[in-house]
């Protein structure tokens, strides 16, 4: 799960319901949500790949 947030420095005098998008102000996540975008890397192992175990450590 990824989680987002989007705020504009308070030295900056003023909300992001000031700013737009697609000419509209911002009032929703959604508006800019299509502007987002992820990128996933990941590592393949070998399936026979066994981890190394560790203790638990408190």
């Amino acid at each position: 799960m990824l989680r987002a947030s989007y705020a504009v420095p308070a030295e900056r005098g003023h909300a992001v319901g000031d700013a737009r998008a697609d000419g509209q102000p911002i009032r929703f996540g959604a508006q800019l949500a299509g502007r987002v975008s992820v990128r996933l890397t990941a590592l393949v192992r070998p399936a026979d790949h066994r981890p190394a175990r560790l203790p638990c450590v408190d």
